[in-house]
């Protein structure tokens, strides 16, 4: 009986390590993710200036975004081609990300790394459509100054506002973008048939001066199914609580496989 329970909990401590979804995305293996610019200035990449890992723990890189100038749009994206996208948009249940602004900015106060979601729906007139984020958004009037040198983490972006570019009968959240500022998960106007084709990390557009940003860190889950996390290093650095696991399966295993012979 103990043998039994012994190699069933090895076997589960195994499997666990198997499907985590922590993705580690790096500068040789980007897993899908790219970087473009609409505008032709700016930068993004992974780089060691602000360090860290899943989590924020230990790690050798994070994602830079840094701009000169009013229009920068650089941003990181990951998208796909499939019938159907990553998943229906009203079934989108977990997004979040880690941020961080440079005191070295001179953008504007509110100005930190800006998520886009893009969404095809087939049941709409207007068939693609980009959805953002912005730390501005959140703020119907008062301080909306961003802090600075400090990582931001976990922050739900799903509780937040978002802007579209196109009118969709959604109330108003912000006194500043009118009935094109939406709140998840009031429908945001698109039909049920609505799903998601990407998501992008960006600098923005619409701002003047200097700025540098960092992002990471990045959560998508649908429905009930597992949550993945985007983890952006300069190399595959081994997690420590998958490691662990992943040792106390493997003695497990090999002390049961000893006694049976």
């Amino acid at each position: 009986m103990k043998r039994s329970v012994a190699l069933a909990t090895g076997i589960a401590l195994l499997s666990s390590v198997a499907s985590a979804q922590t993705v580690v995305v790096t500068p040789a293996a980007p897993q899908g993710w790219g970087a473009n610019s609409l505008s032709g200035v700016g930068a993004v990449g992974i780089t060691t200036t602000q360090a860290r890992g899943a989590g924020g723990g230990a790690g050798n890189g994070s994602l830079e975004l840094t701009g000169t100038g009013s229009g920068d749009r650089t941003r990181f994206t990951i998208g796909t081609q499939a019938q159907g996208g990553f998943g229906l948009l009203n079934q989108l249940s977990t997004l979040s990300f880690d941020w961080y602004r440079s005191s070295s900015s001179t953008a504007s106060a509110w100005h930190v790394p800006v998520f886009r979601i893009l969404v095809a729906d087939p049941g709409n007139a207007i068939t693609y459509r980009e959805i953002i984020w912005e730390y501005d958004y959140q703020f119907n009037s008062g301080n909306n100054t961003a802090p600075t040198d400090a990582w931001q983490n976990d922050v739900n972006l799903l509780a937040g506002n978002w802007y579209t570019n196109a009118a969709l009968n959604a109330g108003t959240c912000s006194s500043l973008y009118g009935n094109n500022c939406l709140s998840y998960p009031d429908n945001w106007g698109f039909s049920s048939a609505a799903y998601v084709l990407g998501f992008s990390i960006g600098t923005g557009s619409g701002w003047s001066g200097s700025f540098q940003g960092f992002a990471d860190d990045v959560a998508i889950g649908f429905g009930n199914g597992p949550v993945t996390r985007y983890d952006f290093e300069t190399a595959a650095v081994p997690e420590p609580a998958s490691l662990a696991l992943l040792g106390t399966g493997m003695m497990m295993l090999l002390a049961m496989a000893r006694r049976r012979v």
